[in-house]
């Protein structure tokens, strides 16, 4: 019988064969992950806060439910939608999350599934109090938790209520001249003193 696979025939075989169990599938290499983060880490009871969740990896991810404290009211704000960036595809759901009382509340670890399997995002915790609390992410900080894209970072940070600022009370200046302002300090304490009936009295 005719050797075809020159004078080396075994020690291609073995090459061919390391090849092969070396180069898993597309599907296989391509590993799920999902992450999720808050817009803010504190809110006001009856405050609106975004819960950002991201899926890499999965074709048609799918969330059925998100596992929180009683005392958490979660609304999804859009159906999931599919974004791409300079490291790939990824899946964005966005929701409204807001504490209808005070006190320290957990998001569950989220279950997401798709393709046959199923990955979990890490737990969330939200404060809730009537008392300023952290300040929220900034842009760049929360591209980082939920590996989005920094513009859409700001987009969604844009979107969250932010707490309106006390005014400030605005000290006006005496505008009159010097001699003016003192005779008239003088004059006040004159009749201050003048009008003073005395102890006793």
């Amino acid at each position: 019988m005719m050797n075809t696979f020159g004078p080396y025939p075994s020690l291609l075989l073995t090459v061919l064969l390391l090849l092969s169990v070396s180069s898993p599938s597309a599907s296989a290499a391509t590993a799920a992950v999902a992450d999720a983060s808050l817009t803010k880490r504190t809110a006001r009871p009856g405050e609106n806060v975004e819960l950002i969740v991201t899926v890499r990896g999965l074709s048609r991810p799918v969330i059925k439910e998100i596992g929180r404290s009683p005392e958490l009211r979660v609304t999804p704000l859009r159906r999931g939608r599919q974004i791409s960036d300079q490291e790939g595809t990824y899946w964005l759901f966005r929701y409204r999350v807001r504490p209808k009382a005070a006190g320290d509340f957990t998001i569950e670890p989220i279950r997401v599934f798709g393709d046959g399997r199923e990955v979990l995002t890490r737990a969330l915790r939200l404060r809730s109090s009537t008392v300023e609390g952290k300040t929220p992410y900034g842009a760049a900080e929360f591209s980082h938790a939920v590996s989005i894209p920094r513009a859409l970072a700001e987009e969604v940070l844009k979107a969250v209520p932010q707490p309106t600022p006390s005014p400030e009370p605005v000290k006006q200046n005496d505008s009159r001249p010097l001699p003016e302002r003192c005779l008239a300090w003088m004059g006040k304490h004159l009749r201050d003193f003048w009008s003073y009936p005395g102890p006793g009295k």
